[in-house]
Order: structure tokens, then sequence, then C-alpha cells
């Protein structure tokens, strides 16, 4: 079992390094540096690491002619990356889309800076940062054991979002993308994929329902207003006359007085990983309708509403609201509640894949005034994510000792995270070794011609959205 899985490793590092159109060698190196990282908090520190057999300034070389390779290298990273994906016990492949941002705010000269949301700690401050934001479209395997099972996901598409754009239509563009793709699963099997509230938008899901095999799971906030369907139209005219009824009676989300019977409940006891037993209410209404908005009409695109509570042994709710979620898609039927549920729960993992990023992989850590050189990076860092995905079963779980006593290192299924993964990484790549090759010596750079002068970089406004950009704010 574990010579399929390296050699299955082996494999998919030899065609990521073909796919690499220039500077393949310290590219990769420059992955597994990535990958094997312990003590580098910062981008040049990662030319200390033992993978990396260059020096610092390769670094920036790898960074800057990573996208040489254009539209082409982008594609077949990406059909590499989904080939990966195995077929699970589920029936439908997972999906999840986020947004997160890389505060750069003392970068002056970088452009295309704008207002991003960022969360803060210290209450009253506003959420937001100066800096750029990315989109995140990423496969979710299905959890290999019910508790104790770490928060892997599988990067697909990873795109920065303009300041002229929104997260909405980065996230469409990628999801299209992905669906269109015949190479992968996805445009043949039943795609399910999850969304925070912000996608529930009219657009999202007018665009998500031109899929035949798509469901969407939406988070919807709590002050929403939606309508049941109309009554058959036998009950409706029997004296009356005059136009068709489009909709049926409004449901405010925070107003119970306005709720009918659910079409469907479910209640089940789960375990969390802290051995707190909960129970997990969920009430469904079918064939609930959205109002047209902004022109997109909505009256073709029904959908399942639940309502999500979650109880302990005593009957006190374990939140103040319940989760709303809604279920669109022509075969949005075929998932039950709990599926609808657990799919959504594993939508966090985003959130766990960003937090790993920054903290290990250095993802919003590449200073540079060059925006596509930044990009560049993030690529680069979501390679070495990719990476430790493959090798995570031949990694070894090596708690350090004040980890030791956690339930799921006592636990008989032990699966390694992806900081346990990255610790191990160094002594799988010595066992399998690296398609990249040594460097050789060049001589040395002429360098920086005497007498020349260095041009100052222009500094960039910070764009602020609805403003003209000769208005826009300088930093």
């Amino acid at each position: 079992m574990l010579d399929k899985i390296k050699s299955k490793l082996t494999s998919f590092r030899e065609s990521l390094f073909s796919t690499f159109h220039s500077r393949a060698d310290a590219t990769m190196e420059l992955v597994d540096a990535l990958s094997s990282n312990k003590d580098s908090k910062s981008v040049t520190q990662l030319s200390q690491n033992s993978h990396f057999t260059r020096s610092y300034n390769s670094i920036n070389d790898v960074v800057n002619n990573f996208s040489n390779g254009g539209q082409e290298q982008k594609t077949a990273i990406r059909q590499l990356t989904g080939q990966q994906i195995e077929r699970d016990n589920r029936d439908f492949h997972l999906l999840g889309i986020d947004a997160t941002p890389a505060p750069r705010k003392f970068s002056k000269t970088l452009e295309d800076r704008g207002f991003v949301y960022s969360p803060n700690v210290i209450a009253g401050n506003k959420p937001v940062t100066i800096g750029h934001s990315y989109s995140l479209l990423a496969y979710l395997p299905e959890k290999e054991t019910d508790k104790y099972s770490p928060p892997w996901v599988l990067p697909l598409s990873i795109n920065r979002i303009p300041t002229e754009r929104s997260d909405l239509s980065i996230g469409m563009e990628q999801l299209d993308t992905i669906l269109n793709d015949q190479d992968l699963p996805f445009s043949k099997e039943l795609t399910v994929v999850v969304q925070d509230s912000k996608y529930g938008a009219p657009e999202v899901r007018k665009n998500e329902s031109k899929y035949e095999d798509l469901v969407s799971i939406t988070r919807a906030r709590s002050n929403r207003v939606f309508n049941y369907p109309p009554l058959p139209e036998s009950e409706r005219y029997k004296h009356k006359t005059g136009a068709k009824l489009v909709y049926g009676d409004e449901m405010k989300l925070n107003d119970q007085s306005t709720w009918k019977e659910p079409d469907d409940t479910l209640d089940q006891i789960f375990i969390s990983k802290k051995n707190k037993v909960f129970e997990v209410h969920i009430k469904a209404w079918d064939d609930i309708m959205m109002r047209t908005k902004n022109g997109i009409d909505l009256k073709d695109c029904p959908f399942t509403l639940l309502e999500i509570t979650a109880t302990d042994s005593n009957g006190n709710n374990f939140f103040k609201k319940p989760l709303w979620l809604i279920v669109s898609g022509k075969r949005r039927k075929e998932l039950s509640l709990k599926d609808i549920y657990l799919s959504y729960r594993q939508r966090y993992d985003l959130e766990h894949f960003f937090r790993f990023g920054k903290q290990r992989l250095l993802l919003d850590k590449f200073q540079t005034p060059i925006v596509q050189h930044e990009e560049n990076w993030w690529s680069i860092s979501t390679l070495a994510y990719v990476q430790l995905f493959m090798a995570r079963n031949l990694a070894t779980v090596q708690p350090t000792p004040w980890e030791k006593y956690l339930p799921e290192m006592k636990s008989q299924e032990q699966i390694a995270s992806p900081s346990q993964t990255q610790k191990s990484f160094g002594t799988i790549t010595s066992d399998i070794g690296t398609p990249a090759s040594m460097p050789k010596l060049r001589g040395r750079s002429l360098g920086r011609l005497k007498g020349a002068k260095q041009v100052k970089r222009e500094r960039h406004p910070v764009i602020k959205k609805g403003t003209q950009p000769q208005k826009a704010q300088a930093a």
C-alpha cells in the first residue's frame, strides 16, 4: 500500500516538474522548501532550507518568471491537480468557494490596492484593511473518520480579485472554468458547491442554474424574506380574474409567524471532537422562491430552504440564531438533509487552509511592488499545499510534548494534519528523491553598471469602490 502511495507521489512530482516553463529546477526546490518549512518566517529565509540548494536571489528569479508559461501552464497545473481527486463513498463531488484578504498596508508602490474585509479582534474596530483579496475554489474530500479527521482541502484555483471586480464574479468565473473542463469529473457527475452568505446573490444563483448536475448550498442571512410557491390555480381563482400569481405568501426568516409547516424534518445526534453530545434539528421547506431583483428573474429557480438548530443534552441551544441554508439546483432533492448539513459544515475547512497557508506556507508574506509577482507567489504556495495533500498518507504523526495528551493523538485512527505532514516532508522526499537537478556555477554577475541610476517607482493611490479613479485616496 505504501509503495503505491509513494509511486503516485513520485509520478505527481515528475508531472508537476514538467509543467514548469521557466526555472523548473529552482521552482521545484522552492515548492519543496515551502512544503518542508518549519522555521522560516519570511520568504528569503527559505533559501536556508536544505531543499533549496540555490542562493536567496534565485527565489526572486523563480517568482518573477513563474507566469512565463501563461495560460497553458495554469491549465496543465489545474488538470494535474484535478486528476488527484479520488472517488469516495459519497454520491457527489464537493467543492467550496471563499475569499481571503492579503494585507499590504504599507506597499505604496503596489498597484490596485483597495479596502478589503479583514476580521479584527478588537471590539469597535472596523473589519477592513488595505491590500488585495484572493478567491479560492477547492475540492473538499470526504472525511476519513467521523472524529479527528484533519481539515484537508485540494485547491483547484486561486485568483486575485481586482478592485473593479467583485469576489462573486471571480468565484463564478472560477466555477465556470472548473465545470466546463472536460478533463475533470465535475462536468459529468453530480457536484455540490458550498458557499457563504455573500454568494446568495441573484446573479450567482442564476449563473449556477444553467448547470444540470450542479447543486449549490449557500448560507442565508437571518433577515431575508422569501416566498412560498403560489397555490394551485384551482384554489386561487374560483371566482377571480386577472393575472396569475407568480409568488405565494411571504416567509420572513426572523418572523416565525410567517412560517408554514415544513415539508421534511430530521433530528439526529452527533458527537463533537471534544466528546460533547449534541442534537441537530433540521426543518426543510421545498420550492421556496426568491423575487426578481436587479432585473434577474428567478421565478424558474426554486430552492429548498433549511433551518438548522443544535441543542445539548439539556435542550439548551448551542447558538443564538439558527443556521439558514439555501439548496438550489435541479438535482437538489437527491441530497438527504444529513448530506446537506455535513457538506456545509465542511466548508469551514477552507478557513483552516487560509490559516495554515498564511502561517506555515507564507501565503501572504511575499513583499513585492509588482502585482503579477504577488499572484505568482500565491500560486507557488498553493502548489506546496497540494504536494502536502498528496503526501499526507506517508507522514508520521509526531506530536510535540504538549500535544501528546490531546484526544486525537491518543486515538487509534491517527491521520496526519497539514502541519504534521509538513514536519515529515523532508523525510518523505529523502526517500523518493526529486526531479530537480543540482545548480551549476554560472560565473559572477556583472551587477549594476557604474553610473546607473534607479528610477523611483510610481506611488499608487488606494482605490475606494464607488469613487472615480482620479479621486482615489492616497495611502
